[in-house]
């Protein structure tokens, strides 16, 4: 199990960088926005969150790195809006969260219901 959380915290700290490359660089900003960029930033943090799930193996530290994906996702939206050819978006921070929000609730649904097997199957 020591070997999944070194491998998602080398995945986690690799995607971060992709995310915080792609979001302020000028030369990726995507044309226009619609509904297909918000699926996307969705999809970049619902991944992000996934990561640093598997990554940290306290909850202190999965809220926190959850937390801080939130903050970072706050921060890029501000530094695009001094940035040119982007656009800050409270509609993509939206998108951002709902994504971490949904990796969160799937992934301690899933821990919650897999602790809830292993004492069932303690009992005959």
């Amino acid at each position: 199990m020591r070997h999944l959380h070194t491998l998602s915290l080398g995945l986690f700290m690799l995607a971060i960088a992709t995310v915080i490359y792609g979001s302020l660089s000028p030369s990726l900003a995507p044309p226009g926005g619609g509904i297909i960029d918000k699926f996307e930033h969705a999809g970049a943090y619902g991944v992000l969150s996934t990561l640093a799930l598997l990554a940290f193996e306290t909850r202190r530290r999965q809220i926190a790195a959850l937390a801080f994906l939130f903050l970072l996702g706050a921060a890029i939206e501000l530094a695009q809006g001094y940035l040119g050819g982007r656009e800050a978006s409270a509609l993509d921070q939206a998108a951002n969260s709902l994504g971490i929000l949904i990796a969160a609730a799937g992934y301690f649904w899933m821990t919650h219901r897999q602790g809830l097997r292993s004492i069932v199957r303690q009992f005959p």
